[in-house]
């Protein structure tokens, strides 16, 4: 049909002034920090059936840490 060449990614490199690699940094650590809360409560849930069916209660508190 059309012989066009198709672009699948983009390479790039970024260098963070100080202030933004602060920024960066916190929230990443904010991003890993709510991920091992949510992985450890699910390894912990996991063991009571009767968390494990209701999702509200599994993503309450996530919820209520991104505020």
């Amino acid at each position: 049909m059309y012989d066009m060449d198709v672009k699948r990614a983009y390479r790039f490199r970024f260098y963070p002034t100080l202030e933004q690699e602060q920024v960066l940094s916190r929230t990443f650590g904010c991003a890993r920090f709510a991920y091992s809360l949510a992985a450890s409560s699910r390894v912990v849930g996991s063991a009571s059936a009767s968390l494990n069916s209701h999702r509200p209660l599994k993503t309450a508190p996530l919820t209520y840490l991104r505020r």
